[in-house]
């Protein structure tokens, strides 16, 4: 085996092991945990944020990039999820 295979074959089997994990996950279930791991986060990045070291580097960057991209990626996801679920809705 040459050694530029190793990634693809270790990408291919993370990315088989987390759709196996998704598909048999309960969708219930993924928002209730995704909702405790964000509000966790949430609080460590918000505690740090708040801290002296923090507060010197932490506004400069929360105001900007962080939260373009957060409200971003929360637009394209519920976007996202609304179309694909959208023919689903019509056919009911």
């Amino acid at each position: 085996m040459d050694q530029s295979t190793v990634p693809w074959i270790v990408g291919i089997a993370v990315t088989a092991a987390v759709a196996a994990f998704l598909r048999f996950y309960p969708k219930g279930r993924a928002i209730e945990d995704g909702g405790k791991i964000g509000d966790l986060v949430g609080t460590v990045i918000s505690t740090f944020g708040n801290s002296k070291l923090g507060k010197k580097i932490w506004n400069k960057v929360e105001e900007g990039p962080i939260t373009t991209m957060l409200a971003f990626c929360m637009a394209f996801i519920t976007r996202l999820g609304a179309k694909m679920l959208s023919d689903n809705r019509d056919g009911l």
